[in-house]
């Protein structure tokens, strides 16, 4: 039971100090008279939410300390202060709360820092706060089975049917990720038979890409090609003052000065290099023209299984040889 409270600096309360005897004890009086700020100091100094407004004096901290007797029937009192190693040597504990001018609490157990949730857990033991239309609890189907509980002395058979309740729980959870996992390895494996049989239909070579490719540059170009192997043979032999014609004049001119000296002779070699490089070069663009045909339906067979492949690369992100 509490023993004493002292609450300072809180609200409207500069200072007061409560003793109270053995028994029940009553706070009464008029509207206004400050019983719910005591009760409220309670709450704060045992966790409760705060504001600014606690503070009487904003410069100063608020302190809220309360004592209470150490009741040795209370054996989950006794446990706790047991495993926080608090010393009940006066068989007493003292709980002092203070709220500091930045808004900071902070929570002492018999002159020793503890923390909110540390608190929390000797509020459960100590105080029991009842307020208006409390008895709807009576109603709230949770609270009625936690009296039947009690009055049964369940409480053992109570805990062993949570912990079996997890269990399944748990167990339910392993078993719906087992069928989740089973779900999506059967939606992987239609998803990779879908895409064998897709890749499989269109049947794609390695480098038949780069080969359709460069086939269809030279069957789109045909026209442009043929037309312009045809200039390169005109313009070498056959147009007025061709380009053969033009080397040849070079060589017979210098001819007779080839015993000036070797650059003469250089030159007309170079010359005759050229002449017969450029025949070679006819020759080349020749074969091409020769070779070429314009072939409107080939060109459109090219363009669609370029446009299929493509499409395939696009789709897996991969080059063809990635993909097979």
């Amino acid at each position: 039971m509490i023993n004493s409270l002292r609450i300072k600096n809180f609200i409207i309360v500069k200072e007061l100090e409560l003793n109270f005897g053995k028994g029940l004890q009553v706070l009464s009086g008029e509207t206004g008279t400050g019983k719910s700020i005591i009760v409220g100091a309670i709450d704060f100094a045992f966790g409760g939410k705060f504001h600014p407004g606690f503070l009487f004096d904003d410069s100063k901290p608020a302190i809220v300390e309360i004592t209470f007797d150490v009741n040795s029937e209370n054996k989950s009192l006794l446990k706790l202060i047991s495993e926080y190693e608090v010393d009940i040597s006066e068989n007493e504990i003292c709980f002092t709360t203070e709220l500091t001018p930045l808004q900071k609490r902070r929570i002492f157990l018999n002159g020793r820092r503890i923390s909110r949730s540390i608190v929390k857990q000797f509020r459960d033991l100590l105080l029991d706060f009842h307020s208006q239309r409390d008895q709807q609890k009576i109603f709230d189907r949770n609270f009625q089975l936690e009296i039947i509980d009690k009055f049964g002395d369940l409480q053992t058979e109570l805990k062993d049917y949570q912990r079996q309740f997890r269990e399944i729980e748990s167990l339910s959870e392993q078993l719906q990720e087992l069928q989740t996992g089973e779900s999506e390895r059967e939606e992987r494996i239609k998803l990779y038979e879908y895409q064998a049989e897709e890749i499989e239909e269109i049947n794609p070579k390695i480098g038949e890409d780069e080969e359709l490719q460069k086939e269809w540059n030279l069957l789109s170009n045909a026209k442009e090609i043929i037309s312009q192997a045809t200039f390169i043979e005109q313009a070498v032999y056959e147009a007025d003052n061709s380009v053969y014609d033009i080397i040849n004049s070079f060589i017979n001119r210098l001819s007779d000065f080839e015993e000036a000296g070797s650059k003469i002779t250089d030159i007309i070699s170079y010359l005759k290099e050229s002449a017969a490089n450029l025949e070679e070069a006819v020759s080349e663009a020749r074969n091409l023209r020769d070779s070429i045909e314009i072939d409107d339906l080939r060109l459109q067979e090219c363009e669609t299984r370029l446009n299929e492949l493509n499409a395939l690369k696009s789709k897996y992100k991969m080059e063809l040889p990635e993909i097979l």
